[in-house]
């Protein structure tokens, strides 16, 4: 098998990302109905994150990593500067080969928490 190019290489890790957003976009549209979507714009693959990966999923702004090691600091800065005021940023990493998550800040899990108790009472 021939060696990959660096630009071969990360054209492959694109479509890898790409197809984690979509994969984590369907999940959404169970719940959220047919306005979630991935995001369109090209941004991410630039570095701006004035959008999040997905949209449309209601209080939460969705940033999607796939990789073989994620700096998950990294992920959740740009999810919070992806969320609009109101929106919860929130991070689905998932490691290649190994466990997938869902990364929250403590402060809005909690929040979370309140108000499905309060739904509950």
């Amino acid at each position: 098998m021939p060696r990959l190019t660096r630009s071969q290489l990360g054209k492959r890790a694109q479509r890898k990302g790409k197809r984690y957003e979509a994969q984590i976009a369907r999940r959404y549209r169970m719940i959220y109905g047919d306005s979630v979507r991935r995001s369109t714009a090209g941004r991410q693959s630039y570095g701006a994150s004035d959008a999040p990966d997905v949209i449309g999923c209601g209080v939460f702004a969705v940033e999607c990593k796939h990789q073989k090691s994620i700096n998950v600091r990294r992920a959740m800065q740009q999810a919070c500067e992806a969320a609009k005021p109101g929106q919860v940023p929130v991070c689905h990493l998932k490691w290649q080969g190994g466990y997938e998550v869902v990364v929250v800040l403590v402060h809005d899990w909690f929040d979370l928490i309140n108000e499905s108790n309060e739904r509950t009472k």
